[in-house]
């Protein structure tokens, strides 16, 4: 039976164990962290998963159109309805219709842009909930407290894998889904060519610092896309959503600034400083408050491969982080994890790819 590693336990990495699994692979999944799930998470123990993101989907040909790919081959895995939307934000002390960011010179505002949609796709159930079906008895191998530490190539294969610095794992394929850039430090400097070697270098993403207030009641009932201007000179724009009894809300700075010392903590502080200004009910109403910082969490990823899912010098290591869908949030997930599949699998269609337990 094949041998197949999946490295990171976010959506991507569980829906392409899960299928592979199902498909007769013998699969092990990775995660460094103590818990699985990557970025979504449960607020409280006894909290339902969730992402950090504002969980908003353009209403576009796009989004939907892979939903339509994926129910064919998955048929019963999401529902969903398009409906009109209007983004928002605040001017001339209320709230009006955001038509666009003008001249704002903060580097984030074509990427944030993307959430400025007079359409939204809404999908049931949420993605959060499909994360917990697929970690609810998985029929792969999950090992958490397990970092790649080392990727073994020989004769342009992947033959093995270190973990935790010392443990070694033979693989016949490893799907690699957190950002490409890493394997600079995991695989050895002939392993690719340098000009391959130099976009992964400059393959850097877009970092996220999300935002989420738990409100003690309701304070709005739009849960519109919000955009927030005027956070500061060499700050960037933030953009969110309020829900019946909590909002979120995030921004996007280049990785660069991600490292300056105190630059994160004056990006909150300024979402804060406009939401106060423009919502204070919000602020007042907030009874607890939780901070995620995801790097790599958006921005196109092209790395000009012949085949986009893997190098052209190593034939079975599977790129599959979600940067290289233009799909926002968990659709990207999915599309990226739909691409590796159609490259390791026929794809039949089939009922589910959840277990019966999972169900």
């Amino acid at each position: 039976m094949k041998k197949i590693a999946v490295v990171g336990s976010g959506l991507t990495g569980l829906w392409t164990a899960q299928n592979l699994s199902e498909s007769g692979f013998d699969v092990t999944l990775l995660e460094s962290r103590e818990v699985a799930g990557g970025r979504y998470r449960r607020v409280r123990e006894d909290s339902p998963f969730e992402t950090p993101d504002l969980d908003f989907f353009a209403g576009d040909e796009a989004h939907e159109s892979f939903l339509k790919t994926l129910s064919k081959r998955v048929p019963d895995t999401f529902d969903w309805v398009i409906e009109p939307h209007q983004a928002l934000t605040h001017i001339h002390g209320e709230w009006r219709g955001f038509v666009g960011f003008g001249d704002d010179p903060a580097t984030s505002v074509d990427l944030l842009s993307k959430w400025n949609s007079s359409s939204q796709l809404e999908m049931t159930p949420k993605a959060s909930s499909l994360v917990a079906k697929l970690l609810e008895d998985p029929p792969f191998k999950v090992l958490l407290r397990s970092e790649i530490t080392h990727i073994e190539v020989e004769k342009e294969s992947v033959t093995s894998i270190t973990v935790n610095g010392s443990t070694q794992m033979a693989v016949d394929e490893l799907v690699f889904c957190p950002s490409p850039s890493r394997l600079l430090e995991l695989l050895s400097h002939e392993a690719l060519k340098s000009s391959t070697r130099s976009r992964l270098a400059r393959a850097h993403g877009w970092t996220g610092i999300f935002l989420r207030l738990d409100h003690s009641e309701e304070v709005s009932e739009k849960e519109s896309v919000r955009f927030l201007l005027g956070t500061g000179k060499d700050l960037e724009p933030a953009v969110g959503r309020v829900f019946k009894n909590h909002s979120k809300w995030m921004s996007l700075i280049p990785i660069e600034k991600a490292m300056e010392p105190d630059y994160v903590t004056h990006q909150i502080r300024a979402i804060k400083r406009v939401l106060k200004r423009h919502m204070p009910d919000l602020l007042e109403k907030t009874e607890k408050e939780h901070i995620f910082i995801q790097d790599e969490a958006y921005g196109s990823l092209d790395l000009k491969l012949k085949n986009p899912q893997k190098f052209n010098e190593i034939s079975n290591l599977w790129l599959a982080n979600h940067r290289f869908s233009p799909l926002l949030g968990s659709l990207g997930e999915l599309q990226t994890a739909e691409a590796v599949l159609a490259e390791l699998l026929v794809a039949e269609p089939q009922s589910s790819v959840l277990t019966e337990q999972q169900l």
